[in-house]
């Protein structure tokens, strides 16, 4: 994703949320997204995948753990 030849379009959604679980599981680096998955309410027989921003806490966190930690 990060090479000069890089475009957006080519990118698959499975390939953009594989290295985000990869940022976050392996190097502790926080995204700014956030997802969880639960029951859906309007059909319990299946799972719904919940993806929203970072809280304003959240924010905070991350830019003091890149500063402090750059230190």
């Amino acid at each position: 994703m990060l090479e000069s030849n890089w475009n957006e379009t080519t990118v698959s959604d499975a390939d953009f949320w594989s290295a985000v679980g990869t940022l976050e599981l392996r190097y502790a680096v926080p995204s700014l997204l956030q997802s969880y998955v639960t029951i859906d309410t309007k059909n319990v027989s299946r799972n719904a995948l919940y993806i929203d921003q970072v809280s304003q806490v959240s924010h905070k966190f991350i830019s003091d753990f890149c500063c402090n930690s750059l230190k």
